[in-house]
């Protein structure tokens, strides 16, 4: 597995040791705060790294935007420039 650093942190490059694969998810795919519906899709995608559990990415269209804030903070499994944080 090829490996870089980046401001001290490990970044495993995708390849034979270390797949990445993306997937439409199957079905559909709700995610809820507080018991409250934010975002639901059929047309998700789910994103699977070798040792990490799966991510999914819903588009914003499926979201309700007057519930998320924008933040100037990346959570850990995203690096800047993959997408953005709300």
């Amino acid at each position: 597995m090829e490996t870089k650093t980046s401001k001290g942190k490990e970044i495993r490059i995708p390849g034979p040791d270390h797949p990445i694969t993306i997937s439409p998810a199957v079905g559909k795919v709700r995610v809820t705060v507080a018991g409250r519906i934010v975002a639901e899709s059929t047309q998700a995608l789910r994103l699977e790294e070798k040792g990490y559990p799966p991510v999914y990415y819903l588009p914003r269209n499926d979201a309700d935007m007057s519930l998320l804030v924008r933040s100037s903070q990346w959570p850990h499994q995203m690096r800047p420039g993959t997408g953005r944080s709300h």
